[in-house]
């Protein structure tokens, strides 16, 4: 029976107050894995987050959301996972999301066929 762990992280953001913002969150290493998000206009996003649409910076400010990964070690190369956050302030395509830095990563060192659920908040200050 695989292990089962669950991580909390805090991801942090300042908006500008008149830019739109998108998230798109991606499972790395080569692991499986998948993600539901409740954007603020109340629309459910799952298994994948690409390019969501958050909303107006000033209208995120001051507002947490949640999100959760769930990633199983599949890869039998490594036991690391990690999941990376993208907020943007425009829609991008899969292969400019890989040019470019996220705004924030959770890595976690598994042991071998574990899943570990990621639960995380998007903090907008």
């Amino acid at each position: 029976m695989p292990s089962v762990f669950t991580v909390h992280h805090d991801v942090d953001f300042t908006p500008d107050n008149t830019n739109d913002y998108f998230l798109s969150v991606l499972v790395g290493n080569g692991q499986s894995g998948s993600t539901t998000f409740k954007n603020p206009a109340g629309d459910f996003f799952s298994p994948d987050v690409f390019n969501v649409p958050l909303g107006q910076g000033r209208e995120l400010k001051g507002t947490s959301l949640p999100v959760v990964s769930v990633v199983m070690d599949i890869n039998p190369q490594t036991d690391n996972m990690i999941v990376s956050y993208y907020i943007t302030d425009t829609e991008v395509s899969e292969e400019e999301l890989e040019t470019l830095n996220p705004t924030d990563i959770v890595p976690f060192a598994a042991g071998a066929n574990q899943t570990i659920t990621f639960f995380s908040s998007l903090n907008f200050h």
